[in-house]
């Protein structure tokens, strides 16, 4: 997942071309291992870790997890979660 979060970050593929990147099949099952080992859609991971300096620089060399994406305090969630690891 890390190398797929690293493509997530740079904005430049879609979610479809990273899935099939990692040798996923589909999105769908992507998405489905993404939200399994991070705790989030890759979408809404993407979204939310591009808002996320901290984020960007807490990815190199480790899987950056969040507990909770959702709500008003996404942002702090992601914080959190690269200052845990």
């Amino acid at each position: 997942m890390r190398g797929s979060q690293r493509d997530l970050l740079k904005g430049d593929s879609s979610l479809t071309e990273i899935a099939h990147t990692y040798g996923f099949a589909d999105y769908a099952h992507y998405s489905r291992v993404f939200k399994r080992v991070v705790g989030t859609s890759p979408s809404v991971w993407r979204t939310w870790a591009a808002r996320s300096a901290e984020a960007a620089e807490g990815l190199e060399g480790r899987i950056t997890r969040a507990e909770d994406f959702s709500g008003a305090d996404s942002t702090a969630a992601i914080r959190r979660s690269t200052k845990a690891i």
